[in-house]
Order: C-alpha cells, then sequence, then structure tokens
C-alpha cells in the first residue's frame, strides 16, 4: 500500500493536544493514526529566519514532519494573505478583503519553500493529500519541482461563486494552480458546482461531466466530500467525562444556574452575534441534567468522514496508470466518492481515453 503523505499549515505534534492545531488536525489525526505516513507543516514556531530542512519527529507509525516560519513569513503568508484576504473572500465578506501585492507574492514564494523542504522526503509512490486554502498553489510547485505523484487537495471552507472570487487580484493565477491537482476536494455540491462554473465561465475549460474538467492544458476532477470528527471517539470522551470528579465541581459550583457552553474562536463567521443574541433570550425547552438518558447527545455520524480519505487504489493494469501528459504528470486520474473506506480511487473512466 503506498504511503499516505499530509500537508496542512499547521501540523499537531504529538507532544501537544491535538485539539490546540485546529478542528483540521482533529478531523485529520484519526487517519494517520490508522494508516500511518507522514505530516508535514508549519510547526507553530516563528523564528528569525525559516528553518533550512524539516524537523522529524516519530510516533508510532505517523512521522511529524514540521518547519518554523520567519517573523516575515508568517506575517504576509499567513496573516496577511490567507486570513486577511483569502479568509474574507471564501466567506463572501468582500468588505472586510485585505489586498497587498507583497503578500500575495510572499504566499506563493512560502509555498513554493514548503514544496523544497517537502520534496527530499518524498517517495515515488507516495500519495499527497494537500489541505487548506493556506496551500493552495503548493500542489503547482511540486510539479514544478518534477513531482509526478497523484496530489489531492481539499478546501475546508466554502468556496465563492464566479462572481465573489474575480474580485480577487490574480484570481486566475491562483485558480491556475488549484487546477495542478489530480483531485480538488470540497465540502459541498455547491463548491463544486461554484468551481466548475469559474472553469467553464472564467477560464475558458470544459466541464465534462461528474466533476471531471478540463482546463489550462490538463485534466482533473473536482467532488464534493464531506468530512467529519470521529464521533464515535467524542461520544466516548463525553460519556467518560460524566463520572469525572472536574465534571462532579463544575456541577456543583453551577448552584443549579444555567451553563451554555460554545467552543469556536472569535471569528466574524462563526455567528456570534446570533448566539449571545440566543443566549440572552434563553433557551425555548427544558434541559436535563447530563446524566439523563434523554439528555444524552448522540453524535450523528457523517456519510463520508476523514476516515474514508486515507486508502488510495492503484488504476487496473488495464488502464494507462503510467502514461505521462506533456506536462509530465500522471495520466491515472481519480475517480469515485467517499464511500466506505476509499476516499480516492485513481482509476480512468469508461471510455474516457487517459
Amino acid at each position: 500500500m503506498a504511503r499516505l503523505v499530509i500537508v496542512s499549515n499547521r501540523v499537531a505534534s504529538p507532544r501537544e493536544r491535538v485539539a490546540r492545531a485546529g478542528g483540521l488536525a482533529v478531523a485529520l489525526h484519526s487517519t494517520l493514526e490508522r494508516y500511518g505516513g507522514i505530516w508535514f507543516g508549519w510547526s507553530g514556531e516563528i523564528a528569525e529566519t525559516s528553518s533550512m530542512s524539516p524537523r522529524l519527529v516519530s510516533a508510532g507509525e505517523v512521522t511529524y514532519a514540521t518547519v518554523d516560519l520567519s517573523r516575515a513569513d508568517h506575517q504576509e503568508y499567513y496573516v496577511d494573505f490567507a486570513n486577511g484576504t483569502l479568509w474574507p473572500l471564501l466567506h463572501y465578506r468582500l468588505g472586510l478583503i485585505e489586498y497587498k501585492r507583497r503578500a500575495f507574492e510572499r504566499y506563493r514564494e512560502v509555498n513554493r519553500y514548503l514544496a523544497r523542504m517537502l520534496c527530499p522526503l518524498l517517495r515515488p509512490d507516495d500519495l499527497i493529500w494537500i489541505h487548506d486554502y493556506h496551500l493552495i498553489p503548493l500542489g503547482a510547485a511540486l510539479r514544478d519541482l518534477g513531482v509526478a505523484n497523484r496530489i489531492g487537495f481539499f478546501l475546508h471552507t466554502p468556496f465563492p461563486p464566479p462572481e465573489v472570487l474575480i474580485a480577487l487580484p490574480h484570481h486566475e493565477t491562483l485558480m491556475r494552480t488549484l487546477c495542478a491537482y489530480d483531485l480538488v476536494g470540497f465540502q459541498t455540491d455547491e463548491g463544486v458546482r461554484a468551481f466548475l462554473n469559474y472553469i467553464t465561465g472564467m477560464a475558458g475549460g470544459r466541464n465534462v461531466g461528474d466533476g471531471w474538467f478540463s482546463v489550462y492544458g490538463v485534466r482533473s476532477r473536482a467532488g464534493a466530500f464531506p468530512i467529519s470528527i470521529d464521533t464515535d471517539r467524542f461520544v466516548a470522551l463525553a460519556n467518560r467525562a460524566v463520572a469525572t470528579s472536574e465534571t462532579r465541581r463544575l456541577r456543583e459550583s453551577l448552584a443549579k444556574r444555567d451553563l451554555i457552553i460554545g467552543v469556536d474562536r472569535l471569528d466574524y463567521s462563526k455567528g456570534l452575534p446570533n448566539r449571545f443574541e440566543a443566549c440572552r433570550t434563553g433557551p425555548t425547552t427544558a434541559v436535563r441534567s447530563p446524566t439523563s438518558k434523554s439528555r444524552r447527545i448522540r453524535a450523528a455520524r457523517s456519510r463520508n468522514t476523514a476516515r474514508c480519505a486515507a486508502s488510495w487504489k492503484r488504476p487496473p493494469a488495464a488502464s494507462t496508470a503510467n502514461s505521462r501528459s506533456s506536462t509530465g504528470r500522471r495520466s491515472a486520474t481519480p475517480t469515485g466518492a467517499c464511500r466506505g473506506k476509499h476516499w480516492l480511487d485513481f482509476t480512468a473512466p469508461p471510455g474516457s481515453g487517459w
């Protein structure tokens, strides 16, 4: 089985609690625990200069490969462009966008730097899975270094329609790099439609059907793959927590007062004013004790979870799996949706001629 290489902006170190690294890390951690592989990305540390080589730490079957970012790289790549420009754009908040050409160039340069740091760690048959808006250009940067591996990308935010996306200067540059992947994954069907509408309406490409598209001289596919946390593990954790001394002390300290807990970062996309208003008006129905069977929350399992993402199949011998396109990319392409344990099944579609 090919090795899985996950790349995200922030890597959850085995020495820290996973939740500190954010929801994306929580969603990916169980996948790596189950299948093993490499998790590569920023360490979360800011230094005077960016790392000259990745720092490797192994825990079980997972190797954590991290790099520090310089203060300038962190400010312009992460704060100014990723969070100051892309985040509001992807959440339809055009009035909050702050665009700086220098930050855009740094964003691209940091992605090229990360590609150089990752490249020596790769094996020819590794399956590379890149995550989120911080790293959109990373796949193209790896291609420029001669990496011919299968590379998938997953966006953890909404993807806006072309009418919103074109508000970004150099939007075509960004979209070209997004098309360097063998598979582009979105959370929803709406995101897929918005992406394909840009491909056909703004980039002059073709929508071949079933997510397949052709543009900028490459053929690839887009699909919707809703991702979730490991709900069984969280339910088990909640059930154990009911009987702990910490929970008992908290319950006693309330003195019959109501307690509402929210876990979100302070961000304008989280609907916080609405939540505050809901707290002010109060709940409309009675809330029973956490020990009551009727009070127990049962988290519904998403039909497509993070665990689906870890098994990628080789194409059958009859396909043109080992041929290369004029761009040096593998002709084998990803098909299938997130069903069971298979997220990506790299086989050519019938009649595709690939």
